[in-house]
């Protein structure tokens, strides 16, 4: 039988497959679900403001000391939400439970990510990208390295960085923030826009840019690599390791190793017998090297 099991940003995984949008009632059986790590939803800023009812707030309060109280309190109440369910998810996994945080003040990426650390969580990612857009592109890395650094530096635990789909030019970056400690990077498919007589919506496209960016990155840079690919299927997941992936977020489903059992079968017709046996054999430094020595 093929051994599927991989190291993923310091993290031993049964498999190279990570669960997002998990539903908690199969958190217990994670890994019958294709799920040797569990991702959580990233807490945001959103997450932690709310809006004030004005009549709540004391009438005679002219230096809104209420009203400043009162926000924190809210914010905490959220927070507090956010780290009951990273013990929940630990309390209740047998595998690696990544929390996800998407900030856009500095002060509050080392704060939750102490905090979320001592909830338990094995992993910490950090969604850089989400909010650093209205910059340039030079001030943009500027930030997201020393981000990177900063947490990195203050938790013993690993910290996994989520990049946005690119396939020109993310090399240097994407070294850089390994220097600052990222143990993997994450690369997610690229978001399109539908309209529909509902609204407009933003939803997860093809995972083909994430796979690319993943094929150009492999062994370029010394962090794992990761591509988020939503809903899964083998063919999805081969190519994704073919080009240099170490671990496939996908969003799992109710089948039981569905993905697991068709990667083994895979492998088995292949005569692979482990994945680092054809884990970035399609990569571009593997291809430039072939044409090297021919």
């Amino acid at each position: 039988m093929p051994e599927i099991n991989v190291t993923f940003a310091d993290l031993t995984l049964a498999s190279p497959f990570i669960g997002s949008q998990l539903d908690p009632a199969f958190i217990p059986e994670a890994a019958e679900t294709d799920s040797s790590a569990v991702l959580l939803p990233p807490l945001t800023e959103k997450g932690l403001s709310h809006s004030l009812d004005t009549d709540e707030i004391l009438p005679n309060n002219d230096l809104g000391i209420a009203r400043d109280s009162a926000e924190w309190l809210l914010r905490e109440m959220n927070a507090e939400t956010y780290l009951d369910l990273v013990q929940d998810t630990t309390r209740k996994s047998a595998v690696p439970v990544i929390a996800s945080l998407s900030f856009s003040h500095r002060g509050n990426w080392l704060r939750y990510a102490r905090r979320v650390t001592q909830a338990g969580a094995d992993a910490v990612e950090l969604r850089i990208m989400d909010h650093l857009t209205n910059e340039r592109s030079d001030l943009i890395e500027k930030r997201a390295i020393r981000i990177v650094s900063l947490v990195a530096d203050a938790l013993d635990e690993p910290v996994i960085v989520r990049l946005r789909s690119c396939v020109t030019g993310p090399l240097a970056f994407a070294q850089a923030l390994c220097d600052a400690g990222a143990k993997a990077i994450v690369v997610e498919s690229p978001r399109i826009t539908k309209i529909s007589d509902t609204g407009i919506h933003r939803e997860p496209g093809s995972p083909a840019v994430a796979v690319e960016t993943i094929r150009r990155l492999y062994r370029r840079v010394s962090a794992h690599l990761a591509v988020d690919v939503g809903p899964a299927n083998i063919d999805t997941v081969t190519g994704a390791v073919l080009a240099g992936a170490t671990a496939v977020i996908h969003v799992p489903r109710p089948e039981k190793r569905a993905l697991s059992g068709g990667l083994e079968s895979w492998m088995g017709k292949k005569q692979h017998e482990t994945i680092f046996d054809f884990r970035g054999s399609l990569s571009e430094s593997r291809l430039s090297a072939s044409v090297i020595e021919e």
